[in-house]
């Protein structure tokens, strides 16, 4: 917005450091890019750290070439600032802002590089199972992914800001596999066995 504020979401970022944790240690020749306000990654893997949308697409685009698999489990934010004041805005002013949708960057990494195996993640807020496996299926046949994570940010004890999670692994021939509640470091490790069994 300014200087000194952002608009960001309730993401710490736990899923995907611990789901890079958990490959790290099957074997994987790690790479993660994160936001600032992630949390920490316990092993010493490449670690890149991102500010903004462009920051990560372009880092995605630098690293993407030599790698297998993308985990993109980002909550990116779908809006940017449109009119961002150079100064600090005066707490007593009314503040109008105008936000434009930032690129959608899980749509475009097959563009990029088209034989990697594509995992994405899709949040939705208090919809049914079924309409959460429907739009996340939607989300996978856009982006030609080949596996989508889905849950409900809207239940209790899922989603951001939480140690568990409960979601529905979806694939191409809308197979659903649900990991049910459980913490974030067991869902993570599950992911990577769903992975793994598509993969074989």
């Amino acid at each position: 917005i300014d200087p000194v504020r952002i608009i960001t979401n309730k993401s710490s970022g736990k899923m995907g450091v611990y789901i890079a944790e958990d490959a790290f240690l099957r074997g994987a020749d790690v790479t993660l890019i994160r936001g600032i306000h992630s949390v920490e990654p316990q092993y010493p893997f490449k670690d890149i750290r991102i500010n903004t949308v462009k920051d990560l697409f372009g880092a995605i685009k630098k690293n993407i070439k030599n790698q297998d698999i993308m985990i993109h489990a980002a909550a990116v934010s779908d809006f940017a600032i449109n009119n961002r004041a150079k100064g600090k805005i005066k707490s007593s002013n009314n503040l109008h802002l105008e936000l434009t949708p930032t690129t959608k960057i899980f749509e475009n990494i097959k563009k990029i590089k088209n034989n990697i195996l594509l995992v994405g993640f899709k949040a939705e807020y208090k919809v049914g199972n079924k309409e959460l496996v429907n739009r996340s299926y939607e989300l996978l046949k856009s982006a030609n992914a080949d596996l989508v994570v889905a849950n409900d940010v809207g239940k209790g004890g899922r989603g951001f800001d939480t140690e568990t999670n409960e979601v529905f692994v979806v694939d191409k021939n809308k197979n659903i596999k649900h990991l049910k509640l459980a913490d974030k470091r067991i869902i993570g490790n599950k992911i990577l066995d769903e992975i793994q069994k598509f993969r074989n």
